[in-house]
């Protein structure tokens, strides 16, 4: 079930890569899509500080949504760890 938030709110998006042994590790390209009700944004860690590294393999995006609606993140890695996460929130319309 996805979280709800409210227009206004500001929503943390975050992933962890690792090996399959549970590893935390970095991908050489780290690539962050968020889709909202109307549009779309692609963010790549290290152009802008848009995806933060918070440690190894821990990523995140702090979204402030202004439509309501369902909005989804995909996360990509590439490189020295191939992995995709996917999820996905609601934002209520106001009263």
């Amino acid at each position: 079930m996805a979280n709800t938030y409210d227009i206004g709110d500001r929503v943390r998006c975050s992933v962890t890569f690792a090996t399959v042994k549970g590893t935390s590790t970095d991908p050489t390209t780290i690539t962050v899509i968020v889709k909202g009700p109307t549009d779309s944004d692609t963010y790549v860690y290290g152009s802008g500080a848009t995806v933060v590294k918070a440690d190894t393999g821990d990523y995140y995006v702090d979204l402030d949504p202004d439509e309501a609606g369902f909005w989804c993140t995909t996360w990509s890695g590439t490189g020295t760890l191939i992995a995709s996460e996917h999820s996905y929130f609601q934002v209520r319309r106001a009263c």
